[in-house]
């Protein structure tokens, strides 16, 4: 089953180097350009979509909306092998699956 979902989201680089800062600002840009995610004009770090999640349970569903969206960026992060550069602090919130769900990449 599809489920509209908002993620807001940071990045910031994981140390002070240059190149660091280089990939914060890459990760930006790449996460503003996920295909079938929506960024917000007026907002710049909203996302907005839809993920079909199978779980049964709201718990599980909120686990594995959770995951998938972890899965995505983290692979756009290792494709553009900046991964280990910057942190990403999201907050999830899907529709019918209560409170938001924090976590970093």
């Amino acid at each position: 089953m599809k489920y509209h979902f908002q993620l807001t989201y940071s990045v910031r680089p994981s140390g002070d180097s240059d190149k660091e800062e280089r990939a914060a600002q890459k990760a930006r840009k790449l996460l503003k350009n996920i295909d079938g995610w929506f960024s917000l004009e007026s907002v710049e770090t909203t996302i907005v979509g839809t993920l079909k999640l199978n779980s049964v349970g709201v718990r599980d569903k909120r686990e594995e909306a959770k995951e998938k969206v972890e899965e995505i960026i983290a692979d756009i992060l290792k494709n553009y092998e900046i991964f280990s550069d910057v942190w990403v602090n999201a907050s999830l919130m899907v529709d019918t699956l209560g409170e938001h769900i924090e976590f970093r990449i």
